[in-house]
């Protein structure tokens, strides 16, 4: 009868979606959902010593598995610190086994933020060179921790490193750093905003060529040539009379780097400084603008008497 045999075929169909679903919840209550997983529901849960329990006992029992003995770096990293990841990735070298680089980068991921945090000043100073050197956009959470230490050699380094990383976020949290309560983080802000000339981006330099100190001021204007804004030069020059010595030598070096050929009777009236330093910021000012003066002084300042403007 035909509604017996569809009756049947429901039935069939039933009993069959009923065994898949049954299947599905056996994987996902059984061991066979991936370890990765289950680690991770651990940690979200804030249980790390369940996570390091569990992938320790899957090492031992896996101990050929590269994604196992990983996993274990990771969650090490996560519930011990980046030395403890560390410690254990480097087994991997006396046992000849194969470099991990998304792996290791994690543990330097860890041991960067550690150092940012550390309680001596050179070690937080050389972890904010680092992050400086790595440019990296995915890095981009750790240049705010930066900039928000307390430290402000700390975040003046972030600051300088977060001008060689690209894109529009990277842009913006430079120009909240413009607002640092330290001189030198707002200039070294400056100067990474050089060469980004979105609008918010040239108006917020304007404010800070408006400020009152004058590194700040420099290191805008310096930002706002390189962006176009011809006008910005006239302010750059104004500092080659400035009374601090490192405020001439800046601009100098400055105004040469931009190529502002209008710079070079400014620039000559600066051989004659009495500061010897200013003199070859000067004379290279002049070399690179092409102004022959220029490679003339620094020939001469070869010659003289004090050994480290020489080696200078």
């Amino acid at each position: 009868m035909p509604g017996n045999t569809m009756r049947c075929r429901i039935g069939r169909l039933g009993r069959v979606a009923a065994l898949a679903m049954g299947g599905v919840v056996a994987a996902a209550c059984s061991p066979e959902v991936p370890i990765a997983e289950r680690v991770q529901e651990h940690l979200e849960r804030g249980e790390t010593a369940r996570a390091l329990d569990l992938v320790e006992t899957a090492a031992r029992g896996r101990p050929a598995d590269s994604s196992v003995r990983d996993l274990r770096v990771r969650v090490l990293v996560r519930a011990q610190g980046g030395d403890a990841g560390l410690s254990r990735y480097a087994e991997r070298w006396s046992q000849g086994e194969p470099d991990s680089p998304a792996t290791f980068r994690e543990v330097a991921v860890a041991l960067l933020r550690e150092g940012l945090q550390a309680p001596d000043g050179f070690l937080r100073n050389r972890a904010a060179a680092a992050l400086a050197a790595w440019r990296a956009p995915e890095l981009l959470p750790v240049f705010r921790e930066a900039l928000a230490n307390p430290d402000a050699s700390v975040r003046a380094l972030a600051a300088e490193g977060l001008g060689k990383v690209p894109g529009d976020d990277a842009e913006g949290i430079l120009r909240g750093a413009l607002d640092d309560p330290k001189p030198e983080v707002r200039a070294a802000a400056a100067a990474s905003l050089a060469g980004r000339s979105s609008r918010e981006t040239q108006a917020a330099l304007r404010n800070a060529v408006r400020e009152d100190h004058p590194k700040v001021r420099m290191r805008a204007a310096a930002a706002l040539a390189k962006n176009g804004e011809t006008g910005a030069t006239g302010i750059l020059m104004e500092f080659l009379g400035h009374r601090r010595d490192s405020i001439r030598m800046q601009s100098a070096e400055l105004l040469g780097h931009l190529g502002v050929r209008e710079a070079v009777p400014a620039l000559r009236m600066l051989l004659r400084d009495a500061n010897p330093y200013v003199r070859i910021y000067a004379a290279e000012a002049l070399a690179r603008l092409g102004a022959p003066e220029g490679r003339r002084a620094l020939v001469s300042s070869l010659g003289h008497a004090n050994d480290s403007v020489v080696l200078y």
